[in-house]
């Protein structure tokens, strides 16, 4: 995934560039063949990125009154996310031989409760890219996509949110 396009621009910067971290993240795991212990540092990275973005996108929501159904089903998409790659995690330190395979489980696993494509890969980075760059995409385009006209709708001021 070296084309960011897919991705929509929310016009919040903060936000804007948390979902071009991510995006560079994959691209990483896409571009770079990484060993175990790069593969366990990228998958830190990415819980450094759910924490600080998702705290972002709440404090968001929060301010503008986002409706609760909305907000609900919105976080709970980020609780999968995370969720998601603690599993990884777990798989890739278990130095189990069954690891790739149990991977790539859990990968079309995760495609599959979030409506996403299955699409087979290699080495469990490009499993792991696939699924976050289908997520991404996704998540942005329809979730994201979602408060952001909320926003727009109500007038909310976001230059008060301070994140």
């Amino acid at each position: 995934m070296s084309d960011y396009s897919p991705v929509k621009v929310s016009g919040f910067k903060a936000i804007d560039q948390d979902h071009r971290s991510l995006f560079d993240l994959i691209n990483k795991l896409m571009q770079d063949d990484p060993d175990q212990q790069d593969l366990f540092d990228i998958i830190k990275a990415l819980h450094a990125y759910a924490a600080e973005h998702f705290d972002r996108e709440f404090q968001l929501m929060v301010a503008c009154d986002f409706p609760a159904e909305m907000k609900q089903e919105h976080l709970l998409d980020h609780a999968r996310f995370s969720n998601r790659i603690s599993q990884f995690t777990d798989l890739i330190n278990s130095d189990s031989s069954r690891a790739v395979t149990e991977l790539d489980k859990l990968v079309q696993a995760a495609k599959a409760e979030a409506g996403i494509d299955q699409v087979d890969h290699a080495s469990p980075a490009r499993q792991i890219a696939a699924y976050l760059t289908q997520w991404l995409i996704r998540h942005t385009n329809q979730m994201d996509q979602k408060l952001f006209d909320f926003i727009k709708q109500t007038g909310f001021d976001a230059s008060k949110v301070n994140f």
